[in-house]
């Protein structure tokens, strides 16, 4: 009793608004939004305050609809009633529980009752659509899809132009294409395509209209109309060339992979060696090829059709030759073939890679810094695998042309990419593929510039190294007329390699064959120049330093440095093995050989004490040494000379004694 009279001031407002005939229904309270129809009367009666809820609105509307008479100013609140009933049935149906589901169906049921009554009543209203517009949305949600159908099929028919048309035609489309009529699906979604294009249905429809066509197998016109949604997406930049934007929503990014998936099927249904060129050249070029040239490769990579997948990725390059995507898609090609271990048709596909874009060719001169950099490490992996496995053959096979095609394909690398971070090593394997071509004068350029040319690196000491074993094999195959020459260059490269890699523990004897060969030569100052970074090296081993001090010796001796070969000499019996006597016998005779020239110089300096101070340290330092009776003749000389008559006498008498049997000398002293 007590709602009755909170609803009775509703009820009469709701009556006087629809008594008389000159207020039109669109005018009436019941037109009003549910939640401004409280504030209303709120307005209409500020002091009079209570809290209306949607039961008690759907009640007043059933209290009302049995005290109003049927008629042409009348039926309005039927129909607002209708609307409420629907919306609150929807409500109710997502309730947990049962009854209130149950009342949700009710409600429903009321709903399609009142909507049909209202047809019946009023079939000439020109707003009827809206009518069938809902009864067809009570249907739906009353899980009756077939009068929902043919609901919507009557709006369809009775009003073309009705403001729910594009809608009404997308939810028909929806439920023909669940119910597997896809013909008249087509024509339902071809409706709001080609007469709504401002819908907000139109993209949607567009979509499942090349979804329709798909499922007809009617494929060209499905990429048709998949192509026009894929273009209205590029132009709104969620498309780029070769990927979907990475701003996209969830939502958009489904729905494009769904888009991108079902045109490569598509694609691959198409009869003809290459489907998607032959459609672009017949529909014209679109800026997104790439991204549907790359999924369709995709879709036949994960087919297991490895050779469709690389005639696609090869197609893209064929077509358009200079694109900065073409050598991505053949890198992709290349990719394809590894996984199928083709190896044959893998390397020819590397060969023609370089072929097109290293930086030799016109691809190149065409591109930016940008696509060049992403191109040279696809480029040096390609330039380095061709030129290893020829490397490699020509080792298994041994033959000379083999190697040499090893080394053009290292050229070729260093050619494209001089100032590239591994060019040292590239450099070093292109010696290596000369010295096994037995072209031993090119492997020698290419040895020391990888070893001097560049900034230090692992094969630097390796490489210098190998210059002086190519030498050899030169010097060896070299006229007699050339030998000369290649000799002196080995010497040269040899103190390269000395003065380059000092603590190359090759180092050593590198150095000291070098010395040899400089002393044999009779240049004795680079002898003993090069000879003495060798004595004066701890870590140098001391047979090494034993035989350079013999070449320091020997060296300054003939430079007429007899000062300098004393000490070396010195340094030299110090080295000589205990039982070697003949080597000793031999140096200790340089040695006094050596103080002997250093007495004949101050002789020739008229330096007579130093000359004569020198001959008697011929004995006194080698007293064995046969050249002490000379000396010692030659410093009584001295003294003669210098009217020193007692330490002269003193020589002489000595002399006499030391050397009785030297009857050639006894007589000289006699004299003197």
């Amino acid at each position: 009793m007590q709602s009755r009279l909170v609803l009775l001031p509703f009820l009469l407002l709701l009556i006087s608004a629809c008594a008389g005939p000159a207020i039109q229904p669109s005018n009436t309270i019941a037109a009003v939004p549910q939640k401004e129809q409280v504030n209303l009367i709120s307005k209409i009666n500020p002091k009079l305050k209570f809290k209306i809820t949607t039961e008690q609105v759907i009640e007043g509307y059933r209290e009302l609809v049995k005290i109003i008479p049927d008629g042409d100013n009348f039926g309005k609140e039927k129909l607002r009633l209708a609307d409420l009933e629907l919306e609150a049935s929807i409500d109710h149906k997502l309730s947990e529980d049962p009854a209130t589901v149950a009342l949700g169906e009710q409600e429903s049921k009321l709903a399609i009752s009142r909507y049909k009554e209202y047809l019946k009543a009023y079939p000439d209203r020109t707003d009827n659509d809206t009518v069938l517009y809902q009864l067809a949305r009570a249907y739906a949600f009353a899980s009756m899809p077939e009068q929902s159908n043919s609901t919507m099929k009557q709006l369809v028919a009775q009003y073309p132009d009705s403001a729910y048309i594009d809608e009404i035609q997308f939810r028909l489309g929806e439920t023909l294409f669940v119910e597997g009529d896809y013909a008249s699906a087509e024509q339902a979604y071809g409706d709001v395509v080609k007469n709504h294009g401002r819908s907000i249905y139109f993209e949607k429809s567009l979509y499942k209209l090349g979804w329709s066509q798909f499922k007809q197998n009617n494929n060209e016109r499905a990429l048709d109309s998949f192509m026009q949604l894929l273009d209205r997406r590029y132009q709104r930049r969620q498309i780029r060339e070769m990927e979907l934007s990475q701003t996209l929503s969830r939502a958009n990014r489904e729905l494009l992979e769904d888009v991108l998936r079902v045109v490569s099927l598509t694609f691959s249904y198409l009869p003809g060696k290459q489907p998607i060129s032959q459609y672009f050249n017949k529909v014209g070029k679109k800026s997104y090829e790439p991204l549907l040239y790359r999924n369709l490769g995709e879709l036949y990579l994960s087919k297991g059709r490895i050779v469709d997948a690389t005639e696609v990725y090869l197609s893209y390059g064929e077509k358009y030759p200079f694109s900065e995507h073409a050598p991505i898609f053949h890198a992709l090609a290349i990719d394809a073939f590894k996984k199928v271990n083709f190896t044959k048709e893998l390397l020819a596909q590397k060969q023609s890679f370089i072929k097109k874009y290293d930086p030799n060719t016109a691809f190149w001169a065409q591109q930016n810094d940008t696509t060049r950099s992403r191109l040279k490490p696809i480029l040096t992996k390609h330039l380095f695998d061709i030129a290893t496995h020829f490397h490699a053959t020509a080792r298994a096979s041994k033959k000379l042309s083999d190697y040499k095609l090893a080394a053009s394909w290292y050229q070729r690398y260093l050619s494209a990419f001089p100032q590239d971070s591994t060019a040292p090593h590239i450099n070093f394997l292109l010696a290596e593929s000369r010295y096994d071509a037995k072209q031993y004068a090119e492997s020698i350029k290419e040895y020391e510039k990888t070893a001097y040319n560049y900034p230090p690196h692992k094969d630097s000491a390796e490489a210098g190294y190998a210059a002086l074993l190519a030498y050899n094999d030169l010097y060896k195959k070299a006229a007699t007329s050339e030998k000369p020459e290649v000799n002196n260059q080995l010497i040269q490269s040899s103190l390269r390699f000395s003065q380059r890699f000092p603590t190359d523990k090759r180092m050593p004897i590198v150095l000291i064959k070098t010395v040899d060969q400089f002393f044999d030569l009779k240049q004795y100052e680079k002898a003993q120049t090069n000879a003495m970074p060798l004595v004066k090296n701890e870590n140098i081993n001391a047979d090494i330093k034993h035989r350079a001090w013999i070449i320091i010796a020997h060296s300054q001796f003939n430079l007429q440095q007899y000062a300098k070969a004393e000490q070396a000499y010195a340094h030299v019996l110090k080295g000589i093995p205990p039982k070697d006597n003949k080597f000793r016998n031999e140096i200790r005779e340089q040695l006094a050989s050596a103080i002997y020239k250093q007495g004949e110089q101050a002789r020739e300096l008229k330096q007579h004490k130093q000359a004569a101070e020198h001959f008697l340290r011929v004995g006194t330092v080698v007293p064995t040494t046969v050249k002490r009776i000379v000396a010692e003749y030659d410093a009584a000389t001295e003294y003669i000379t210098m009217k020193d008559w007692p330490t002269a006498i003193t020589i002489l008498k000595g002399f006499r004694k030391k050397y009785p049997r030297e009857k050639k000398w006894q007589q000289g002293v006699s004299e003197k």
